[in-house]
């Protein structure tokens, strides 16, 4: 898989496995509110809160020489490294995420022989544990409505390990799918880093007038000091509108939703 196959299957991922169970959730305080709530809660998963209805993913990517750079600068060592598991395809990447036990995981990809292996802690580089990330993400990146430059303070663990690695090792990239929830939906961004910086993401959003969860997708590029969008596609990815002639058949997810919300 090149970079590109290997976002776009992410981002696939987050919609066909993460978006089903989270939507039925929405149901709770009504879908026209577009909020998911979380079931034993009984409140919305706010902006900038973790949303605990999927895992996070955080995927560092390229080449052969990929663990032995990392565990030479301190971001892994080789006690904290799990068993290698071929990734072929989508069919193989779907399932080794879903064979995943733990919240929230960190995995070495090694694009030339299509394997992957999850570590179990990672650092941030030695020469640049300190370094200030905000000129490598866009000033919305945490919360939708922020105008000024993301402090490191502000992102999590795994933001500020994806920026730092890419920094450090321009020919690496890093991915996420995060659980810390992006706008009103309550559902976290996928994410793609290069040395740039952020390169570009997706998220969901609702849209009430649609009656529909959109995919918004954005690229990035710099101009000085900030990360600017490129490129911007907003579809629809989940409508929740019930048809209105129906064949009799098995009930679907979105009937589900549906009828929890009637």
């Amino acid at each position: 898989m090149n970079h590109t196959e290997l976002f776009q299957l992410l981002i696939k991922y987050h919609i066909t496995q993460n978006l089903p169970n989270c939507a039925l959730h929405m149901a709770r305080a009504g879908i026209n509110e577009g909020r998911i709530i979380h079931p034993q809660k009984g409140e919305s998963v706010g902006e900038g809160a973790e949303n605990e209805l999927y895992k996070g993913i955080m995927i560092i990517s390229d080449g052969e020489t990929l663990e032995s750079t990392l565990m030479e600068n301190g971001v892994i060592t080789a006690e904290e490294i799990g068993d290698v598991c071929p990734i072929r395809d989508e069919h193989d990447l779907f399932a080794y995420m879903n064979s995943q036990t733990e919240n929230d995981g960190v995995f070495l990809y090694d694009r030339p022989h299509n394997r992957m292996t999850r570590v179990f802690n990672a650092y941030p580089p030695n020469q640049n544990n300190a370094a200030y990330i905000g000129p490598f993400l866009p000033y919305n990146f945490v919360f939708s409505g922020n105008k000024q430059p993301v402090q490191n303070g502000e992102v999590g663990t795994k933001t500020k390990l994806a920026v730092k690695v890419t920094q450090a090792f321009p020919h690496l990239h890093a991915y996420q799918i995060k659980r810390t929830a992006y706008g009103a939906l309550g559902m976290g961004k996928v994410t793609h880093f290069t040395s740039q910086g952020l390169y570009e993401e997706f998220f969901l959003r609702y849209d009430q007038q649609a009656a529909a969860i959109c995919g918004v997708y954005i690229r990035y590029e710099r101009k000085g000091e900030e990360l600017v969008p490129c490129e911007y596609k907003e579809t629809p990815v989940l409508s929740l509108k019930r048809p209105e002639k129906r064949q009799k058949q098995r009930p679907s997810e979105l009937d589900r939703i549906l009828d929890m919300a009637a």
